[in-house]
């Protein structure tokens, strides 16, 4: 595999592991079990978090990598306990947690 390959794999099982590990996973799963087509949607949903998270790679912090997960993971979780309509694409969810991250540690 190449380099990309495996930021891939390494940011899916992240944030797969942060997701659904999250206390408020079945609230997520209730609210967008039907627009992500159940089980098998939302981990699309994740794969496609990852893919937006490894294109920005670049953009991590030396040592930030853990806490933009967890972003990713409850910024996704966050929205898509509202419901469906707002639950922002992946690449803005990707954005908000690098913003949100930057201005934690003011980089």
């Amino acid at each position: 595999m190449n380099k990309h390959d495996w930021l891939l794999v390494e940011n899916a099982v992240a944030i797969s592991a942060q997701f659904h590990t999250d206390r408020r996973y079945q609230e997520f799963y209730d609210a967008m079990a039907e627009k992500l087509s159940g089980f098998p949607g939302i981990y699309r949903f994740i794969g496609e978090l990852a893919e937006a998270l490894t294109k920005q790679e670049a953009k991590i912090e030396e040592g930030y990598w853990p806490e933009t997960v967890d972003a990713v993971a409850a910024i996704a979780i966050d929205a898509g306990c509202l419901g469906p309509h707002y639950l922002p694409e992946p690449k803005k969810i990707i954005a908000q947690a690098l913003s949100e991250v930057a201005k934690k540690w003011n980089t």
